[in-house]
């Protein structure tokens, strides 16, 4: 039931973020991180539901939430695109070093693990499992203060 607007909205921020619509793009994010938050406080305190049931048609409503708001407001259409130079120089700037970074994220994460499983003991595996969990744990976090930053990077 999400797969529609789960790939809508997120068809909507990756044109936001590539045309540099960075204030679109952070409100679309605050609106669904925002919402999803508000709605599992609201079932686990309010509610004080222990099914899943509910937590996951919240998560199903809120996805069709911010999918409709984003076609009733339709803000594609204020968007000018243009070809500016200098815009485009800055973008790929910053850019890059995102992409690199991802990049190098991805391979790390990925590799590694297959690399202990195959040359170290199960217990080995088991704690560098537990060291990347933490790890991700603290990725989690600055992930939130990158997004809300990444507007002001070209200011």
């Amino acid at each position: 039931m999400s797969i529609i607007p789960i790939n809508l909205v997120t068809f909507y921020k990756l044109i936001f973020q590539a045309v540099g619509e960075f204030t679109i793009y952070s409100r679309i994010m605050y609106a669904s991180s925002w919402a999803t938050l508000l709605v599992q406080l609201v079932l686990l305190f309010l509610f004080k539901s222990r099914a899943s049931l509910p937590y996951v048609a919240g998560l199903v409503c809120i996805n069709y939430i911010v999918y409709i708001a984003l076609e009733w407001k339709m803000p594609l259409k204020e968007i000018r695109l243009g070809f500016d130079l200098k815009r485009v120089k800055a973008l790929f700037a910053v850019g890059i070093f995102v992409a690199l970074g991802n990049f190098a994220f991805l391979t790390f994460y990925s590799i590694d693990r297959w690399f202990v499983k195959a040359f170290y003991s199960t217990a080995s595996f088991a704690y560098y499992s537990f060291a990347i969990s933490l790890m991700q744990t603290i990725n989690i976090l600055t992930t939130s203060l990158t997004t809300t930053f990444y507007p002001y990077l070209l200011d």
